[in-house]
């Protein structure tokens, strides 16, 4: 029965990372310049930014992706983790 969960909690894990990446996207459009915009609202890009090509002559493949984090990224996964671990009870 708990195996079944797993795919559920990772499902509200990534929503909660996403969520919370909109709603810095969108709140950081509306603020000003400034100190506080560039602590909550500045991203940081872990991964491979430029796409890793593995072209055979019968089979190409091509590696990539970043993973961009704020602070409200970061807040949108606490609050699911809370989440997650209610569900996991």
């Amino acid at each position: 029965m708990k195996s079944r969960r797993i795919p559920l909690i990772i499902l509200l894990l990534f929503c909660g990372l996403f969520a919370g990446s909109l709603f810095g996207d969108l709140a950081g459009r509306f603020m000003s310049e400034g100190f506080l915009k560039k602590i909550f609202f500045e991203t940081v890009a872990i991964g491979i930014k430029e796409p890793l090509n593995l072209d055979l002559s019968f089979f190409s493949i091509i590696f990539g992706g970043v993973l961009k984090i704020n602070f409200f990224s970061l807040l949108g996964l606490l609050i699911a983790s809370i989440f997650a671990y209610r569900i996991k009870k």
